[in-house]
């Protein structure tokens, strides 16, 4: 994601800081957007750590992209 995207998750309150998550290491994880489901004219998007362990890749759930006000 990019600076502004950032901003907008700690704006929400929402950490950025990969210290502050379980599991997931301080270095060359990074933050993605994943769409984990589609239906019909809808998708969901949601943010999540992603980093690389051996030859798999692990993911941690931080937040949906767009929360419900």
């Amino acid at each position: 994601i990019d600076d502004e995207e950032l901003g907008e998750l700690e704006d929400r309150g929402v950490s950025t800081d990969p210290k502050e998550y379980d599991d997931v290491p301080n270095s060359g994880a990074y933050i993605t957007v994943k769409t984990t489901k589609k239906t019909g004219q809808r998708s969901y998007h949601y943010y999540y750590w992603q980093w690389r362990e051996g030859d798999s890749w692990e993911n941690k759930y931080i937040a949906p992209v767009n929360p419900r006000e």
